[in-house]
């Protein structure tokens, strides 16, 4: 017992007066009905009248000090007690209610003995000892227990007591606070609450603070101040692109020793953090992204785009595809979470490592948190990165913590116990619920954590955020001998306009099927983290792989193409706008690109490009309107070697045209993406402007 901690201690006493209640009640009902006897009559009754309301009310009370308040414990014995005097009462003269004359209760449970032949009062006896159980219950300890509520301030959860309230209100910092109910003190006079609450210890047990609080709050500051960093050592590309919230994110890493959780909302550039803070520790390199499959190359051209210096070398980045690759290569290494989860005994040689979408650790008892729990532990700077560390519970947390902090944080019982609401059962510990999460927000900030909302910094956010998604090359079908024939095609067919359009429709055709298991691919990942998003696509094959992901994972979601009937739009929109389960709308681009408000998503992805930049400003603006209240995040899924190569620089040149004509104030130039050209990208670019004013898509 010595090992438990006051508030296990607390815990486990208040389970014993519950059970000791249960027994009580059960005493009762097994005085009220003898061995062999069944209250089968419905019929009968005894009703408590008069002076039995004292009876009644203490009961009740008693079930009050349970939690219950509904008397439940009372009308159990009363029934019985009442079936008891109808199966022994043969006197005709008895009747089956008490009224003035049953005033006294040991008089009535005497004459119960009495039908039963004993006379002695016996029941009545063991009855008054129930009772006198019961009553002692309600005189055992009040318990509770303190929470940390400010970083300097800390309030007692506790029931009444005078006494109690004496000692409260001699501290000076004390402070009652009217709506919630209780007291509140400064976090310096802890030491000085918990030794004047001890001279009550018979009648009063207050829980102290945790350890890791009083040791984080109390004591002075590890910490450096954040405008005492000097970023100067990081790449002036990635320093000069930093936002000055993202700044902050990059000096608090650092405070941290590199060893920190970034739990910005989605599209506040936690990649570009993640990089600024591994950059700064530059000499603990080789870097290893532990990321999901699907944005393993985004990784690789946000290095290149913000990391010139390291990316100058193309065997300086590395990205995994097989378990059979040399680990020991590159400067960075990016590999997905599946491939991490097989390679432990491999990745000694890391020590700075980021793991991107770090909720993916949330159960301490997969494979993949095994050796994350190893890996981590024992690298020097350890950035996890998510938008949503704990998707339903603070439990998922826990692990996450402790691979950032090696010695802070408690054992997972007692951190389930006091952050998760625990409770224990027969078959062992609950943690599914939540408890004192004011102070664990406070804590985590403190220790591991920064988080921002797009609404705390909105007014440094432009109003939509533009990115790219590299797809995974590996995921995408360019060999095929289709793809290979429609891009031959397509190069060859560049002197009759008819033709061009021709080949133009086929190597855009191929090459949406081309993408469709990378697209599948990104859709799964982003399932995870349990956003709401409107998903536009072209092809009809597309679209039905899209459909098909989301049926499969179980997700509700709305369909909108060319082929649904005009009445049903605003049914379908509503139901995306006000349902909370419905999470995606998967949308044609040409068919749903205006006239509709999906305003509830503030994330739009585009699985296919479109050559006209007018069409795709409409379709942003689905969710981009009045109605919208966050920054709109727009991100176009491109691959490699397919019509994405030329699609998209045309149309960031197409837009620049508008932009210098005074048409159009879009802008897709400053999205974040770096593209790979091949010689013959002038040509084709040139190709695509010939075309996009007289050619409308099928």
């Amino acid at each position: 017992m010595s090992s438990l901690t006051e508030e296990q201690r607390l815990r486990m006493e208040k389970n014993r007066q519950e059970a000791l209640r249960k027994r009580a009640a059960k005493s009762c009902a097994q005085i009220a009905h003898p061995v062999g006897e069944t209250s089968s009559d419905s019929s009968k009754k005894v009703k408590l009248g008069g002076n039995s309301s004292s009876l009644t009310n203490f009961y009740q009370k008693s079930d009050r000090t349970d939690g219950s308040g509904n008397g439940s414990s009372y009308l159990d014995i009363s029934k019985t007690v009442a079936h008891h005097v109808d199966e022994t009462s043969s006197d005709s003269t008895k009747k089956n209610k008490l009224g003035e004359n049953s005033s006294s209760v040991p008089n009535f449970y005497q004459k119960l003995d009495r039908a039963d032949g004993l006379g002695s009062g016996s029941s009545y006896q063991k009855l008054s000892n129930t009772q006198c159980s019961i009553m002692k219950l309600k005189k055992e300890l009040i318990t509770g227990h303190c929470k940390l509520i400010k970083r300097d301030r800390f309030a007692v959860d506790v029931g009444y007591h005078t006494g109690l309230i004496n000692v409260f209100k001699s501290l000076s910092s004390s402070s009652y606070d009217p709506s919630s109910k209780s007291w509140n003190f400064n976090l310096a006079d802890h030491g000085k609450l918990m030794n004047a609450v001890s001279s009550l210890k018979d009648q009063v047990s207050i829980s102290p603070l945790p350890k890791i609080i009083l040791e984080t709050f109390l004591m002075p500051s590890k910490y450096p101040t954040l405008s005492s960093i000097d970023l100067s050592k990081i790449e002036p590309v990635l320093l000069a692109a930093l936002m000055p919230f993202q700044e902050e994110g990059v000096r608090y890493g650092i405070s941290r020793n590199g060893r920190c959780l970034i739990a910005d909302e989605m599209g506040l550039g936690k990649t570009i953090q993640a990089l600024g803070i591994a950059h700064y520790y530059l000499k603990d390199w080789p870097l290893l992204i532990v990321c999901p499959s699907s944005v393993k190359y985004t990784w690789k051209e946000a290095i290149g785009k913000w990391l010139p210096s390291i990316a100058r070398s193309g065997e300086d980045v590395v990205v995994v595809t097989t378990a059979k690759e040399n680990l020991l290569q590159g400067k960075v290494v990016i590999m997905s979470t599946d491939m991490f989860s097989r390679s432990g005994d491999k990745l000694t040689r890391f020590q700075t490592i980021v793991v991107d979408e770090s909720h993916s650790l949330k159960n301490s008892k997969s494979v993949r948190s095994q050796v994350a729990f190893k890996v981590l532990r024992n690298a020097r700077r350890v950035i996890l990165l998510s938008g949503t560390p704990a998707l339903s519970k603070p439990i998922e947390l826990y692990h996450q913590l402790t691979c950032i902090d090696k010695v802070g944080f408690p054992r997972m019982t007692e951190f389930g116990i006091r952050y998760c609401n625990g409770q224990s059962k027969p078959w062992g510990w609950n943690f599914s619920g939540a408890s004192n999460m004011e102070e664990l927000v406070l804590l985590l900030e403190e220790r591991v954590m920064i988080r921002r909302l797009k609404s705390d910094v909105m007014e440094q956010l432009p109003e939509k955020i533009r990115e790219v998604v590299i797809l995974d090359p590996s995921a995408v079908n360019r060999t095929s001998k289709e793809m290979k024939s429609s891009f031959k095609n397509f190069q060859s067919k560049q002197s009759i306009k008819t033709e061009r359009r021709g080949a133009m429709l086929e190597y855009f055709n191929m090459s949406g099927s081309a993408k469709i298991q990378a697209i599948r691919n990104y859709i799964e990942d982003l399932l995870e983290d349990d956003v709401k998003f409107i998903c536009f696509a072209h092809h009809q094959v597309v679209l039905n792989e899209i459909c098909k992901v989301l049926q499969q994972n179980g997700i509700s979601f709305i369909r909108i193409d060319g082929s649904t009937p005009a009445g049903s739009r605003k049914e379908l929109c509503d139901e995306f706008q006000l349902s909370e389960k419905c999470r995606v709308a998967v949308l044609s681009i040409t068919a749903a690109n205006s006239g509709i408000t999906l305003s509830a998503a503030s994330l739009i992805i585009f699985a296919e490009l479109f050559w006209n930049p007018g069409i795709l400003a409409q379709a942003e603006d689905r969710a981009h309107r009045i109605g919208q209240k966050s920054n709109v995040v727009v991100r176009y899924l491109v691959a490699e070697g397919t019509v994405d190569d030329y699609l998209w620089p045309l149309l960031q040149g197409k837009l620049e045209v508008l932009n210098q004509m005074g048409l159009s104030k879009e802008s897709i130039i400053d999205a974040d993406c770096t593209h790979q050209k091949d010689s013959l990208q002038r040509e084709i670019t040139e190709y695509f402007k010939d075309m996009i004013d007289d050619f409308e898509m099928p």
